[in-house]
């Protein structure tokens, strides 16, 4: 009854002002829901990465975290789905879910860090673990399950309660439901983002999850609150199918929900060939899609006003969505083809990969979203039929996740490739917009629509993103050509180009090694053939040796023959592949060799599980901030390769200077220091890459006999070659070291931090700068030779510091003259006779005395007076060099015998090498001169000098092996035009005149004599 000061309300007016609160409520549930999305992110980053560090980052381990977290979202919608109808409480149900999402993310690291070694121990076996489906795959699945039922379920569940309480009004049911899908999603693109780019790189993965739990407690909180505000009962459903018996609900949201997740998928794949793989990359990209299904919800929250409205929609969202798949795949390989490299800074590189995903992977995921709620309204006729529609179809689609994401993505598209199995989504989309076209009054138009669109995919087939394949994230560039293998891997995009003489191997866009075929010179390769020698050079009594990354190939095949087994753990299949493609062409196949043992899994998955110890463990993960291989630099990993060393055990680990920075380098020598007591730095020719070697015991490198051969094929003779690489001591170490923080499985600083220093990271240059403090040789060299040293050094500042250390005046001057100055070569001569005066017996002092005065010696002078009486070495070599002068080949080939009898450590050894070559080049008989180059190799990998390069070139064109040739002309027309004479250059664009040297290798064979200064050779006219 009406009172005073309380007037009677009418009708329309108590109407208007319950709309006015229920809009309140909305908004005020938005925000739970935005608060709720953003949590999920957390988990879903957190999990992914928790997951990947226990069972390893390979596809079966990574599928089988996706299955059980999509089957525990499609479980709990199911739940939710019986359960919800009834809810006289809803809110306070969607709180105590949240509560209990919250409660659970915080238990998963305790329970999988105590599940973690129950796994490791049921599963420890003698050989090596493979990532093949087996009991060891049974059992992910069993922890998986436990540990993410009970979080995944009340994810699935919470959205449908959320609906039930906050949807409350007949006639804005669909549209409100649309808009509050909207706020989640928006919050998921904000977790995405925020967790990606901010909160896990600053913070790492514990205090991550911590902040998701507070979220979800908070939006717990504001449920709660909304509950106790007074508000009308939530209907009950209406019992009826608002969008009529016609609609195919089942089927097209099942179809919609395996095409959304493997789009997503497929494009990811896609698009970090040019924003970049790791933590970063990812969260720009799944921000991107996510914030496609936002815009896409709002839309049809906009648009959909009635049921059969709604129908007509999701056929129209997903014709869309086919079609702007096709458009914007060929588009977006055309544009890769024509890339032009250019580095870019990490901002850079992030807006572009945000802007192509913006014009790609959005537009696309907007018709997913909008199908997704076009599906719901057309279910949806009253506020009572919203929750269990949005329950029935989480549910649905969590089925239609787990076609896309694992099916499609795990088992067909890697036989499909890009091309193919972005066909295959297309035609899917079809497929579910003309079962909903069938349903509508539109579909006279809307189902030829869907035709054509078909018929173009079938006559008009997309390509086979060769543009998209060969798009490096990190220069930009892109050059299709010249593909010999291309494959869609289950975790990486993997292609074989064949680029100046040799193939160049990639995955998803970043170089991981090249293959040299026959007659190419390995000396291209040498930091990976260093990194597969160094440790046995500490450790020579070594027989069973461990790699980790197959990659090229290189390093596996450069293991000492001396080593009985080697076991080569590779991530990617299609890797392997690769290599299989070209084993008949190469110089040599690592995978013929019988002591190769090849697995294919994680590497950590391999070293937790397996009981088999090892005397050498080799890791060459190449990108340190990539899915799998930002794993194999943290503390814990290197505790599992020191679990599975033998006593005296050695790591050699691999690092890229341009993907640190000092503060970042120093990090990981803090790592490996925290484990292992002992650890060196060395930085093999020709820089740019360090190998660290790291054990329990003591490191001392000699040059074994057993290992003599692999050693000078290396360009090793002398224990100064090795020295003269080596940059940090175990002290110095400690010292670079002090006060860095550790890279840990928690806070990965290798993986949040190298994508930020690309570009500007240490290199060559400022990479000697952060060694120069600790420099081990600056002060005592002890036995080794210092001019030794200084004639193999790379840096010129280092040639100096090991100079001023010699307290000997006239050997220090003799020192300085290394230096690049011009006036200090020319003093060189002068400076060696005074040194000679003092210690005529010094060999290296009398080696670099009679190379000073090779030119004159030659044409017939006397060697210099400083050297007296000629050791037999040297003798040898003046006859060998008057011999060459002369073109004697005859008198050079009586040499050989005595030449070939010199050691590796004398001095006159790698002159001799050259002299061997010189008559085998020009023989004629094909066996002596392809001993040539086999002699040049090893003088190649000593010493890159412009004659050496052009006999290389002859020898290689006299044994029929052209692209040899050619490889050898491309060394030379790099090296400094001082380091060339005239001579060379002209002797060398005659070779490139001969037509079959350039056969087929137009674009390549006129760069090549462009450097050299010539007009293009005959295949480039």
């Amino acid at each position: 009854m009406p009172t005073a000061g309380h007037p009677a309300r009418g009708p329309r007016e108590a109407a208007e002002e319950r709309a006015i609160e229920g809009r309140g409520r909305v908004v005020v549930g938005a925000l739970c829901l935005l608060l709720s999305g953003a949590a999920a992110l957390f988990y879903e980053l957190v999990w992914s990465h928790q997951f990947a560090v226990v069972f390893g980052s390979s596809e079966i381990a990574t599928a089988s975290v996706l299955g059980i977290y999509l089957a525990g979202l499609g479980a709990g919608a199911a739940l939710a789905l019986r359960r919800c109808r009834s809810s006289r409480r809803p809110l306070v149900t969607y709180a105590l879910l949240e509560g209990a999402i919250a409660l659970s993310a915080l238990a998963v690291p305790w329970g999988l860090s105590w599940c973690q070694e129950l796994f490791y121990r049921a599963l420890a076996t003698d050989g090596l673990p493979s990532a093949a489906l087996g009991g060891g795959w049974l059992w992910q699945l069993a922890i998986t399950t436990v540990l993410l039922a009970v979080p995944t379920l009340c994810l699935g569940a919470s959205f449908p309660y959320a609906i039930r309480g906050l949807v409350l009004d007949d006639r804005r049911a669909a549209r409100t439901t649309a808009w509050l899908y909207s706020a989640n999603v928006l919050g998921a693109v904000t977790g995405s983002l925020a967790a990606g780019l901010v909160v896990l790189p600053a913070v790492g993965i514990r205090a991550s999850t911590w902040l998701g739990a507070a979220l979800s407690l908070a939006a717990a909180g504001l449920a709660l609150t909304l509950h106790r505000r007074a508000a009308p009962e939530p209907p009950p459903p209406s019992g009826q199918p608002a969008g009529g018996e016609a609609f195919p609900f089942v089927p097209v949201v099942i179809l919609a929900g395996t095409v959304s997740l493997a789009t997503q998928i497929l494009w990811t794949r896609l698009l970090i060939h040019f924003v970049g793989s790791g933590l970063y990359a990812l969260s720009i990209l799944l921000a991107a899609y996510l914030l496609g299904l936002a815009v896409g919800s709002a839309i049809a929250g906009t648009v959909g006003s009635r049921p059969s409205r709604n129908a007509t929609g999701f056929a129209v969202a997903q014709l869309a969505v086919a079609a702007w798949s096709w458009a914007a795949f060929a588009a977006l390989d055309a544009w890769a083809g024509g890339g032009q490299p250019a580095i870019l800074a990490f901002a850079d590189r992030l807006l572009r990969g945000a802007t192509i995903a913006a014009l790609t992977l959005l537009p696309i995921a907007a018709g997913s979203g909008a199908a997704f709620l076009f599906a719901i309204g057309a279910r949806t006729r009253s506020a009572g039929d919203a929750a269990p529609t949005v329950a029935r179809a989480y549910q649905l689609t969590a089925l239609g996740n787990l076609a896309g994401g694992i099916v499609l993505a795990l088992l067909v598209f890697p036989r499909l490739g890009f091309g193919g199995s972005q066909e295959l989504l297309i035609g899917l989309s079809l497929l579910a917009a003309a079962l909903a076209a069938w349903a509508t009054p539109s579909r006279r138009l809307l189902l030829p629509c869907a035709g054509v669109l078909a018929l173009g995919l079938l006559f008009v087939p997309l390509p086979a993103a060769l543009g998209v394949l060969t798009f490096s994230p990190l220069t930009g560039g892109s050059d299709p050509r010249g593909v010999v293998f291309a494959a869609l891997g289950t975790s990486s995009s993997v292609v074989l180009t064949e680029q100046e003489g040799e193939w160049s191997l990639r995955t998803n866009g970043l170089a991981e090694g090249s293959i040299q075929p026959r007659g190419v010179s390995p000396s291209r390769s040498a930091v990976t053939r260093w990194l597969g020698m160094l440790p046995f050079m500490a450790r020579p009594e070594a027989t069973d040796a461990l790699v980790i990354g197959l990659g090229a190939g290189t390093t596996a095949e450069s293991v000492p023959r001396t080593v009985a087994r080697v076991a080569v753990v590779e991530i990617e299949r299609q890797v392997v592949e690769a290599n299989r493609s070209v084993a008949a062409g190469r110089r040599q196949d690592p995978l013929a060799d019988p002591r190769v043992e090849l697995v294919v899994n994680d590497a950590r998955d391999v070293l937790n599980r397996t009981r088999r110890r090892f005397d050498v463990v080799i890791s060459q993960p190449s990108h340190p901030w990539t899915a799998g291989a930002a794993n194999l630099y943290t503390r814990e990993f290197f505790t599992a390769v020191r679990s599975r060393l033998r006593p005296g055990g050695v790591l050699a680990q691999w690092l890229g200077l341009p993907f640190v920075d000092a503060p970042l380098l120093r990090s990981v020598l803090a790592t490996l220091a925290e484990v292992f007591p002992y650890v060196e730095v060395y930085g093999p020719p020709p820089g740019g890459a360090i190998v660290l070697l790291a054990s329990a015991e003591p490191l001392d490198l000699r040059l074994a006999a057993p290992l003599r051969a692999e050693l000078t094929a290396l360009g090793i003779g002398r224990l100064e070659d090795v020295a003269a690489h080596w940059v940090l001591s175990s002290a110095g170490v400690r010292a670079a070291a002090q006060g860095a923080e550790p890279v840990t499985d928690d806070r990965n600083l290798l993986a949040s931090g190298a994508p930020r220093v690309l570009g500007r990271g240490l290199g060559r240059s400022r990479g000697r700068e952060v060694f120069a403090l600790h420099d081990p040789l600056a002060a005592d060299v002890g036995a080794l030779s210092r001019l030794a040293l200084v004639q193999r050094f790379l840096a010129p500042e280092r040639v100096e510091r090991v100079a001023l250390a010699e307290p000997d005046s006239a050997w220090r001057q003799l020192l300085l003259t290394w230096l690049p100055a011009a006036a200090a070569r020319e003093a060189r001569p002068r400076l060696l006779s005074s040194v000679l005066e003092i210690a005529p017996g010094d060999e290296v002092a009398r080696a670099a005395s009679l190379e000073a005065a090779r030119g004159s010696i030659a044409r017939g002078s006397p060697p210099p007076a400083a050297l007296r009486d000629l050791t037999p070495a040297e003798s040898l070599l003046v006859a060998g060099w008057r011999a060459a002068a002369l073109a004697d080949w005859g008198r050079l080939a009586a040499l050989d015998d005595a030449l070939a009898a010199l050691e590796p450590s004398s001095p006159a050894f790698w002159e001799s090498l050259l002299l061997r070559a010189q008559w085998r080049a020009r023989s004629g008989r094909a066996a002596e001169q392809r001993q040539a180059l086999a002699l040049l190799d090893a003088l190649l990998a000593h010493e890159q000098t412009a004659q050496a390069l052009l006999l290389y070139a002859i020898a290689a064109r006299q044994a029929d092996l052209p692209a040899g040739t050619l490889a050898a002309l491309s060394d030379l027309s790099r090296m400094p035009a001082p380091q060339r004479s005239p001579a060379i250059d002209a002797a060398a664009r005659r070779l490139l005149a001969d037509p079959e040297v350039t056969a087929g290798r137009g674009p390549w064979a006129a760069e090549v004599a462009r450097r050299l200064g010539g007009g293009d050779p005959p295949e480039a006219r």
